[in-house]
Parts: structure tokens; sequence; C-alpha cells
């Protein structure tokens, strides 16, 4: 059995540190204290700078695994659907008489940020299904969504400190974030329709290079897998 690479086991630390978060969020919702919210921003803080560590230590000291694979983009999706769940659900006021007029994050938003990562899940099974091939294929705009959505986040922890004239920030940051996840489904439909297309049309009609591999062969992402 092979070592884990530091890379995948940055992965597997930021994976953890998301347990604490959701406490962290959850305990805010049922007892708010300024304490709570600033360390859940400090923790998202932390993840996303070791999501950027593990990316560029895979790739400066080529440690890229199948494990980092699959557990890097696991760690983004926990992070963000979570934040995006809680954030719909647990109202940012740091005292209980301000928490029936503190806002949230509005339904739609979590029905695209899950929708999203929902037609993403399928549309793999689908596409395995139907050309026996597993279609790898990290997307920019995909790319851009997580970060609006770790953005929003961030944003969404320290309303509460903002002054009152740039509170309509985090409103705008809800709107290119919800914006980008339906861009980012549409933009997964498209490709995953172009490899079924391209399989289709016989075996060398294969999606661009860098884009497809064999099950098991997964082309190297940008972080460490």
């Amino acid at each position: 059995m092979r070592p884990l690479t530091w890379a995948t086991r940055i992965t597997i630390v930021r994976l953890l540190l998301v347990g604490p978060f959701i406490w962290l969020l959850l305990d805010y919702g049922d007892a708010p204290d300024r304490w709570k919210r600033h360390a859940a921003f400090a923790l998202c803080i932390v993840m996303a700078l070791t999501d950027m560590l593990d990316g560029w230590m895979a790739r400066r000291f080529g440690q890229f695994s199948a494990l980092g694979r699959f557990l890097d983009p696991l760690a983004d999706k926990l992070l963000t659907l979570s934040g995006v769940v809680l954030l719909a659900s647990v109202p940012m006021a740091d005292d209980m008489a301000a928490k029936a007029t503190a806002a949230v994050l509005p339904k739609w938003m979590v029905i695209a940020a899950i929708g999203k990562d929902v037609v993403i899940v399928l549309g793999f099974g689908v596409v395995y299904f139907v050309t026996g091939r597993a279609y790898i294929a990290p997307r920019r705009l995909g790319k851009w969504c997580t970060f609006a959505e770790m953005t929003l986040i961030l944003v969404v922890l320290l309303r509460p400190d903002f002054p009152p004239a740039i509170r309509i920030v985090p409103d705008l940051i809800v709107a290119g974030a919800g914006g980008l996840a339906v861009a980012a489904t549409l933009d997964y439909i498209a490709a995953g329709l172009r490899f079924v297309a391209a399989h289709e049309h016989g075996p060398q009609a294969d999606a661009p290079p860098g884009r497809t591999g064999r099950s098991g062969e997964p082309p190297p992402r940008s972080a460490n897998g």
C-alpha cells in the first residue's frame, strides 16, 4: 500500500474540519454568540487556504493520487453545501432579539447549489452506463461556482459586522453565485452530452485531450487530484 502524500493528508485535514464548522453554525443557531460565528469564519478561511496548499503541493511535487482526486472535490462540496444549507436556516444575528429580523440565504440558492451537484452525480452515472467510461472533467465554470459559493459563505458570516451601507453586498454575491450555479449545471450537461455523442460516433471520437479518462485513469486535477 502506497503511503499517503502530503497533499492528500492536507486534504484529509480539510475534510475533517467540515465537522467543527457545521457544529459551530448549528450551535450558533441555538445560542448566538459572536465568537462562534467568527470561529466558523476562521475555519472556512483555513479550509480555503489548505485547498490552495494541497493543490500547489500536488502540482509542485507531482503528488497526484486516486484518493486525492476523490477527496479534494468531496471536501469542497461538503463545505460549500453544508455552509449554504445552514446559512439558509440559521440567521446571522449575535443576540436572540435580532434573530427574528436577521436575513438568511434564499431557498432558491440552496436549490441551485444542491441541484448542480445532483445533476453532476446523476450525469456521471448516466454517462458511465451509456458509454462504459468514466467522464472526469473539472470545468472552469464549476471552479468559478465553488469560489463564488465559498466567498458567499465568508461574506454572510461577517454580515452582522458590516456597516449598514454595505450590507447589500451579500445579496449581490448571492445573485452571482446562484447564476454561476445554474450556468455550471448547464455546462456540465452540455459536456456530458458531447462526450456521449463522441462515444457513439466511434472509439476514436473522444472528447478533447485532457478531458476524459477511462475508469481508474482520471486526468490530473489542478488540485491534489
